[in-house]
């Protein structure tokens, strides 16, 4: 009896090595599974800031286009103010009485002075007009006025046809402007103003930059001018454009309407301004990859030294 109860005791108590040598196993799928949890935490917050990135972009191309449309709204006003402005002038005595007979030659000079001062005094408040003329009844020039290197001048011709000026190409579309415009009441007098206007001016005072390239096209897509002037350059064929356009519905001009304003840029001037916030992004990316070496190699000496005590265990 004595001899069997100590068997009876033992027995039972066999399998406790090999369930102690699990318990200390354990540490190392903790271990395991902490990396995991580490390493989706970060993945998330990576995944995260490529979002937030991706917003931001969208958020600039966004801004771009209603930037581009409100740019439209100005042109439109603008050239609508060219006409009430010139169709105020053309009322004006200054100007209806231009066409009228005077016995008194004295007094046919200072009015056509007053006429001509005017007009010069027009194109200084209007950079983008380059040329103004007006016409008789039976659509003799009586006053031109225009440009030469900016500077507001008075052209004079033995023989005016009201086309004289600085030379440009004959090629080149024109914007122009003629009042009164198609059935309107004819303007005091019985004269006729006709105008002309720079397109590349006119984007230049919409706010285009050098960094932002704008045309103004027709609706038969004919580029009547751009900002910044000259050709188009060919871009660099690595370089991403973001490109925006809107109508421009102004009536009363020669060109075929609607006008449209045509803009581009790259997509790297349009994220500029977030520039900062990219930095941040950059240095949260760079930490978050620290922290996930660091785990990875404490999780990994960690990994190793249980396995070592459960060796020699």
């Amino acid at each position: 009896r004595t001899t069997a109860e100590p068997s009876r005791r033992t027995g039972p108590q066999a399998p406790a090595p090999t369930a102690m040598r699990s318990l200390r196993a354990a540490p190392g799928w903790l271990t395991t599974i902490a990396l995991a949890a580490v390493a989706v935490v970060n993945l998330a917050g990576l995944w995260g800031i490529a979002v937030a990135r991706q917003g931001a972009i969208e958020g600039a191309r966004r801004a771009f286009e209603l930037e581009v449309a409100a740019k439209a709204t100005a042109l439109e006003g603008r050239l609508s103010s060219i006409r009430s402005d010139l169709g105020f002038l053309g009322g004006s005595p200054t100007i209806a009485r231009l066409d009228e007979a005077s016995a008194d030659p004295a007094e046919e000079s200072l009015l056509r002075q007053a006429a001509e001062s005017a007009l010069l005094l027009f194109l200084r408040g209007h950079s983008e007009v380059v040329r103004i003329v007006v016409r008789s009844s039976d659509g003799r020039p009586l006053v031109h006025v225009g440009r030469r290197l900016g500077v507001p001048v008075l052209w004079v011709s033995a023989v005016p046809t009201g086309r004289e000026g600085a030379a440009i190409d004959p090629r080149r579309p024109r914007l122009t402007a003629r009042l009164p415009y198609g059935g309107g009441a004819p303007l005091a007098g019985g004269v006729t103003v006709e105008t002309e206007v720079e397109p590349a001016a006119l984007l230049e005072l919409s706010g285009a930059s050098e960094l932002r390239r704008c045309e103004l096209r027709d609706a038969a897509a004919v580029v009547l001018g751009r900002f910044p002037p000259g050709r188009r350059g060919a871009s660099a064929s690595d370089e991403r454009l973001q490109s925006a356009q809107a109508p421009v519905p102004a009536d009363g001009w020669s060109a075929a309407m609607p006008l449209v304003l045509a803009c581009s840029q790259s997509a790297a001037a349009a994220v500029s301004l977030a520039e900062p916030v990219w930095a941040r992004y950059r240095t949260t990316w760079t930490l978050n990859l620290v922290v996930m070496a660091l785990a990875l190699l404490l999780g990994g000496f960690a990994v190793s030294q249980a396995r070592r005590r459960a060796g020699l265990e």
